[in-house]
């Protein structure tokens, strides 16, 4: 996605140098650094997430639904076989998409 300078740098801002810390009772974990993923319970994280996600594999005898960080892949076949073995091949390519971004 190609976007204006200042937007770039915003967003860059907005997800880069993020830390978390771990509070268990009065212990407090040292700093760690957040190195993927968009802020839980942000209002733009959803919005990210999609456009992150936009070229999720799809497939014809499928359906993609996805809904914030959550993603469905439902076949439409009433054979139990037919849909597993769709639901298969779909998975090998969408882990080979996983794999290319990153994301886990």
């Amino acid at each position: 996605v190609m976007l204006p300078a200042n937007t770039h740098k915003l967003l860059k801002s907005y997800l880069y140098n993020r830390k978390f810390s771990v509070r268990c009772n009065s212990a407090l974990s040292d700093e760690y650094i957040i190195r993927a993923g968009v802020p839980q319970g942000s209002v733009l994280g959803p919005t990210l997430y999609l456009i992150y996600t936009a070229d999720i594999p799809i497939s014809r005898q499928l359906t993609t639904s996805t809904f914030a960080d959550d993603t469905a892949i439902l076949s439409r076949s009433r054979c139990p076989k037919q849909a597993t073995a769709q639901l298969a091949a779909h998975l090998v390519a969408v882990e080979k998409w996983l794999s290319d971004w990153r994301i886990e």
